[in-house]
């Protein structure tokens, strides 16, 4: 049975989205515990286990999060310090990055922190330095490329398998996000928004078609995707900016925990670090 990857990238809306509109930095979010602590209690009770790519500077503000998710059995890996996207950073900034995070994550986890997810996957054909820095920095897997054509992220003609990729300083493993393939077009449909706003029958579609290629889909989640509280920016921004955000990330949230219910039900997940000797 191929087992797939359930990953969560743990940032929190409020936050991240009041910097995005206003350029203020605010701490986390209340919002964010409740809605981890409802993922943890969904994966506890189905007895799943998940990859966590957490921001730094959340963990630092929430450290009882990383403890929480460590004690319950999941995997920690870092997502970033700030979740400022690679290209718009230096080979240096970034690594700067990835160790601040690194040593946070790490001495709050008790884990070695094995994986890395860009913010906004933003890993394209124009910033594959930032594969050789992750090598250099020790780690053995990267999760941040989305193998389809889009304005934000991706490279199209990247393998839609899990693939180890050779750099100067060695080599580690790349998962792409999960992609359905419709005629010659490569159909974003596993994770986030995607999961929200596609029918159920289009997320498992992609999973059994990786289960044909006998090879793992990388699913993921924000904990803003589950259904809570209204998204609403309590700083002040521009109001079609915010509007624009707050429609684009409420729409479909209530659908979000049955999907990952029926999802369980029918596959089997475990964290990308089980998955990695495989490839």
């Amino acid at each position: 049975m191929i087992r797939h990857a359930l990953t969560i990238d743990l940032e929190d809306w409020q936050q991240l989205m009041t910097r995005r509109l206003t350029g203020r930095s605010v701490p986390p979010s209340d919002e964010v515990l409740r809605l981890t602590d409802e993922i943890l209690r969904f994966l506890d009770r189905r007895r799943v286990r998940a990859t966590f790519f957490v921001v730094g500077m959340l963990a630092e503000a929430r450290p009882d999060l990383v403890r929480g998710i460590a004690a319950a059995g999941h995997e920690v890996a870092t997502h970033g310090y700030a979740h400022l996207r690679i290209d718009g950073l230096t080979p240096d900034a970034f690594r700067s990055e990835l160790r601040r995070s690194v040593a946070i994550l790490g001495e709050l986890s008790g884990q070695t922190v094995l994986g890395h997810r860009a913010p906004e996957f933003s890993i394209s054909r124009a910033n594959l330095w930032a594969l050789d820095v992750l090598v250099e920095e020790g780690f053995a897997y990267d999760s941040s490329i989305f193998p389809i054509r889009s304005r934000r992220y991706g490279i199209p003609d990247f393998s839609r398998r899990p693939c180890r990729i050779a750099t100067a300083a060695g080599s580690l493993v790349e998962f792409p996000l999960a992609t359905l393939e419709v005629a010659s077009w490569r159909v974003p449909a596993a994770g986030g928004g995607y999961l929200r706003l596609w029918p159920y029958a289009v997320t498992h579609a992609v999973l059994r078609r990786h289960e044909r290629d006998a090879t793992p889909a990388v699913i993921y989640l924000h904990p803003y995707d589950l259904p809570g509280e209204r998204l609403r920016l309590a700083d002040p921004a521009p109001r079609w900016k915010t509007w624009y955000w707050m429609l684009r990330h409420n729409i479909g949230r209530t659908a979000v925990m049955g999907r990952l219910d029926r999802l369980v039900d029918e596959f089997s997940f475990g964290p990308l670090r089980e998955a990695v000797d495989g490839v």
